[in-house]
C-alpha cells in the first residue's frame, strides 16, 4: 500500500501503487469533505465514481474486493436474434467475438453497459432496462409477439450462469448462456479490512455488486454496519445486502453518479 502522504485515494490491494490524484485537488476535497467514502469496485472501473466523489466533496478510499476473469467459452453458433449484455464486462470481454457472433438486435442491462456496447462493440442497443430477470425478459418477448422459435445469447459472468430459464421454455425461447469471464475475490491479510476502515476514518461504504459484498464479508471481522452509511447500485446488490441484515439504499437509476448522490 502507497504511503505517500500527498494523495489520500488509496488503492490498497497490497501489491499496487496507490491511486494518485493531483495534490491540490485530493487537499480541497479533503477540507470541504461530508463522507469518507470506501469504493469496493476494480480499480479499472472506479475513475468516474473517484472523480465524482471528488466534484461532490466527498474523500473517496479505494479498496477493490472483486476482480474479473477472462474465460474462453466455445461458441455453438454464430447467429442469433438477439444477444444481451448484462454488465461493461460483459461488453469488454465479448469484444473478440464481435467479428464472428452476430444478431438482429442487441439489448443491455443498464445505461452504462449500453454506453460499453456502443464502445468495445460498435453495434446499436434496442433497449436497455436498469432492471433485469427472466420474468421481464419473458413479458417483453410476449408483448413484442415474437416466434416462438427465437433464439437468444446472454452473454456475462460465470457465476449468473446458474439461473433459472424456464420462464422462457413456457414460450417456446431457446436461451443459450454464455459465461465469458468470471468473478474472484480480492484477498487481502486478516484484519487488513478492519483497520483500513478505522485508521482512514470510513463512514460510508459503496457496493456495486453481490460479488463485491460476499467479498467483503467474508473479510471483515468485527464491523457494526449500524455505523456507516451503506450505498449500493441497484436493486439486485440491496437484495443481497438486505439478505444480510445489512441496512442500505440505492438509487433510482443504476449508476455510480446517481449513488453518489445518495451520500
Amino acid at each position: 500500500m502507497c504511503k505517500d502522504d500527498s494523495s489520500k485515494i488509496e488503492t490498497t490491494k497490497q501489491s499496487e501503487q496507490a491511486t494518485k490524484l493531483d495534490v491540490d485537488v485530493v487537499q480541497k476535497a479533503e477540507r470541504s469533505t461530508n463522507s469518507k467514502v470506501l469504493i469496493t469496485r476494480q480499480t479499472e472501473q472506479s475513475t468516474d465514481m473517484i472523480k465524482d466523489l471528488l466534484d461532490y466533496g466527498h474523500l473517496p478510499f479505494l479498496l477493490p474486493m472483486i476482480e474479473t476473469v477472462e474465460l474462453s467459452p466455445i461458441i455453438d453458433c454464430n447467429r442469433y436474434d438477439i444477444i444481451i449484455f448484462t454488465s461493461t464486462n460483459a461488453c469488454r470481454y465479448f469484444s473478440k467475438y464481435k467479428e464472428i457472433v452476430k444478431a438482429d438486435r442487441y439489448i443491455a442491462v443498464g445505461s452504462k453497459t449500453a454506453e460499453a456496447c456502443k464502445s468495445y462493440l460498435s453495434v446499436d442497443i434496442d433497449f436497455y432496462p436498469e432492471t433485469f430477470s427472466m420474468e421481464f425478459l419473458k413479458d417483453r418477448l410476449i408483448n413484442e409477439r415474437l416466434k416462438s422459435c427465437t433464439k437468444i445469447l446472454l452473454a456475462g459472468a460465470k457465476e449468473r450462469a446458474n439461473r433459472d430459464d424456464s420462464k422462457l421454455l413456457e414460450i417456446g425461447i431457446e436461451l443459450n448462456y454464455l459465461p465469458i469471464y468470471e468473478t474472484i475475490s480480492v484477498k487481502y491479510e486478516r484484519y487488513f479490512i478492519d483497520n483500513f476502515l478505522s485508521s482512514n476514518k470510513i463512514n460510508t461504504l459503496t457496493f456495486c455488486s453481490p460479488s463485491s459484498v460476499k467479498s467483503f464479508i467474508k473479510q471483515i471481522d468485527n464491523i457494526n454496519y449500524k455505523d456507516y452509511k451503506v450505498v449500493s447500485i441497484g436493486k439486485t446488490t440491496s437484495d443481497f445486502l438486505n439478505s444480510h441484515n445489512i441496512e442500505n439504499v440505492y438509487p433510482e437509476i443504476y449508476t455510480t453518479h446517481e449513488m453518489i448522490k445518495l451520500i
